[in-house]
């Protein structure tokens, strides 16, 4: 396995009485040897739980959810989690190269930005929330800033990326990045990828550091971040058009939503939900549940992502990939699946939830 960056972003959202301030902090963690960085996350990870007393249910985390459902939960309090957080990062940072973007709007003076659906030409458009705007996209244009302006920004051609899900339109800042570059979506990464989830820890803890302080170049570069480059770049408003969304032809205008399926990363791992009135498709109920967390580990161990089937969106199967059901009409379709898959010569696994511990 070569030397990979990952990515991910957070809000940046900082509130007083009369006033409001939004951003995005973005990070790409370039790591050279993702074996052995993916070793060392395991034991940090484990270190972090045995350290806070803290029982571990899977491999891999997220920030919000070691915040949410452990921190916040158990009444450990905001500053444990900061203080917790940094020690974790801290070994995550090591042998990495780290970069770090920034990007700010005044959501009060522009609350929302208008999107066009389908053919622009017809006028068929929506407002979108401007922030909501903004994380769309910055995952795509984390990477491609990398280039930017400073000699330390790494070099956008011939690497492997990972990013975490994501959806938006085909924009100039996408397609530099998948054109010269592997490119990969990891579906849930941030919850069941060390590389995904060392990007958003990173990012999580250069928020919660910054604390009071702006989102600034100066304020971002004094962070302690014991990595072996830690390198920090603003960005958005002189590469605003590398945003915009492409559109077709000079008439119709039709905007175009990136072919997702064409960067999945494989193996994928794809949940069969019921759609029925017993079992409710409801993504957040399936995710608290034994059954996700397990999925999370097996994604974790076989380097998969994970995703919700859905066949009018995803590609067809390719070697390696697993259909899991939890009900009759999911074990219907992944039975159906694997004798289309079987008469194509591709192999693919079919798992009832209940077998998935074995």
């Amino acid at each position: 396995m070569g030397s990979i960056i990952a990515c991910d972003s957070t809000n940046y959202e900082r509130w007083k009485p009369e006033t409001r301030f939004n951003g995005l902090i973005g990070v790409s963690v370039q790591i050279d040897d993702p074996i052995d960085f993916k070793t060392k996350y395991e034991t940090a990870m484990s270190e972090f739980f045995k350290k806070n007393n803290l029982v571990q249910e899977k491999k891999a985390y997220c920030s919000n959810d070691l915040l949410s459902k452990f921190f916040d939960k158990l009444g450990l309090g905001h500053e444990a989690f900061k203080d917790a957080l940094e020690i974790l990062v801290s070994k995550l940072c090591e042998d990495t190269i780290v970069h770090a973007f920034h990007a700010t709007c005044n959501t009060l003076k522009y609350p929302k930005v208008t999107v066009f659906v389908g053919d622009a030409s017809l006028g068929k458009s929506r407002p979108v929330p401007t922030m909501e705007f903004m994380r769309d996209w910055f995952l795509s244009i984390t990477s491609t800033f990398q280039r930017g302006n400073s000699q330390n920004c790494l070099k956008t051609k011939g690497n492997n990326f990972l990013l975490d899900g994501f959806r938006g339109p085909i924009t100039e800042a996408w397609n530099e990045l998948s054109t010269n570059n592997k490119v990969e979506i990891v579906g849930f990464g941030d919850e069941c990828n060390a590389f995904v989830s060392a990007a958003d820890l990173i990012a999580r803890y250069i928020d919660e550091a910054l604390g009071p302080l702006r989102i600034e170049q100066a304020n971002i570069q004094n962070i302690k971040l014991p990595a072996k480059e830690y390198h920090v770049q603003y960005c958005f408003h002189n590469d605003l058009r590398r945003l915009i969304p492409l559109f077709e032809g000079i008439r119709s205008k039709t905007g175009r939503q990136i072919n997702f399926k064409n960067y999945w990363k494989s193996p994928t791992i794809y949940i069969l939900k019921e759609g029925s009135e017993i079992v409710k498709e409801d993504n957040d109920w399936l995710k608290k549940t034994l059954f996700f967390k397990t999925l999370c580990d097996l994604a974790f161990d076989s380097d998969a992502s994970i995703k919700f089937y859905d066949r009018d969106e995803d590609r067809n199967p390719v070697s390696g990939d697993r259909f899991v059901y939890y009900g009759p009409r999911g074990k219907e379709k992944a039975e159906e699946i694997k004798t289309i898959s079987e008469g194509l010569g591709i192999g693919v696994d079919v798992i009832n939830s209940k077998d998935l511990a074995k």
